[in-house]
This record gives structure tokens, C-alpha cells and sequence, in this order.
């Protein structure tokens, strides 16, 4: 598995790197975008943190592989494994999970991403020549 504090990663947003397990992330629209190779699926290993208020409410994640439309990906409570693709071929991917929910839900903290036993992941994409700030 590569820890979520991993280089090879890339966020685009405001997170916080100061947990040792993996990095938070509470605002919308923030990101994760790796690339892998050889591998037949990519997993998720990932910490929903609902706020504790009235309204229990547990985040939502948006999965873009390869430019392909985004795929809903409801998260549980707690410590979760989820499959953010599968049936890949050996060529180089793309992968970008953004954050759909508000911070008022709660905090998901990515703790890693793993990959078939053949496969690895690749430095990451490239930093968008622009920047926005949301």
C-alpha cells in the first residue's frame, strides 16, 4: 500500500498533512490524482470522520478515472476499503477523487492507495499550468 502522505500523490486544495496515518481533507472540491500502471484495480483505504451534530451525515466522494464521467462513491463511518476501479489494463491511468460533500458533513482522511500485486503507482500527473483558488 502507498500511505496517503505519499509524494506520489498530489492534493489540490486545503488539507491537512499534520496526521501521521494519512491527510485530511474537509472542503469540497478538494483532490486526489495519482496515476498507476500494471495493475487490474485500485484501491481506497480511507477514515470518514462524520461531524458530530444532530444531522448524522457520512461524505461522499467523486471518482474520474481517465476522464471517463465521475462516479458517485458514498463512504461509511469509520475505517473503509473501497474500489476506485477495476478491469484496468496494464497501460498508465489516471485517477482523481474529489471530495462532493461540505465540510459541515465531516472529514475524510486518505490513509492510502494499493494496487494489484504486478502493478505500481507513477510519480503524479502533472500541476495544471494555471490555479484557482475556491
Amino acid at each position: 500500500m502507498v500511505a496517503g502522505t505519499d509524494a506520489r500523490l498530489r492534493y489540490v486544495g486545503r488539507v491537512d498533512r499534520t496526521r501521521s496515518r494519512g491527510v485530511r481533507m474537509a472542503w469540497p472540491a478538494t483532490t486526489l490524482s495519482f496515476r498507476v500502471e500494471r495493475t487490474s484495480w485500485v484501491k481506497l483505504y480511507a477514515r470518514d470522520v462524520p461531524l458530530p451534530d444532530a444531522t448524522v451525515e457520512t461524505d461522499d466522494l467523486a471518482v474520474l478515472v481517465d476522464g471517463a464521467p465521475w462516479r458517485l462513491l458514498p463512504l461509511a463511518a469509520g475505517d473503509g476499503v473501497y474500489v476506485l476501479a477495476d478491469s484496468l489494463t496494464p497501460d498508465p491511468h489516471t485517477i482523481v477523487v474529489g471530495k462532493r460533500t461540505e465540510a459541515e458533513v465531516g472529514t475524510v482522511e486518505i490513509q492510502g492507495v494499493e494496487v494489484a500485486p504486478q502493478g505500481r503507482v507513477l510519480a503524479p500527473p502533472r500541476k495544471a499550468a494555471r490555479r484557482i483558488d475556491i
